[in-house]
């Protein structure tokens, strides 16, 4: 997983989105502390979320991604935050 730190952090002010899939702490493959981490230091603007589910064995991805809402919102992420990394962001990178 790309953590905003230092590694990223020039890729990041050249206009680079980070994305965060659900799937990735759902299945313990990295932390929710990283995922905060990284949502807090490379800022809500520069973020993607994604559920990245579909698998027979996984969640519904809607269900996921009500899920990573509520994760992230329970962690202290605002809902103005979340909107912005699950709406927004998206939107405007596709420009709809």
């Amino acid at each position: 997983m790309i953590l905003a730190t230092g590694h990223s952090s020039p890729t990041l002010a050249c206009g680079a989105m980070l994305e965060h899939c659900f799937y990735t702490p759902y299945y313990g493959m990295c932390s929710w502390e990283e995922i905060l981490k990284s949502i807090c230091q490379a800022g809500a603007e520069r973020i993607l979320l994604s559920s990245d589910l579909g698998q027979k064995k996984s969640p519904d991805p809607a269900d996921g991604m009500e899920m990573f809402a509520g994760k992230l919102y329970e962690s202290g992420i605002s809902e103005k935050e979340i909107r912005q990394m699950m709406v927004r962001n998206p939107r405007d990178l596709l420009e709809v």
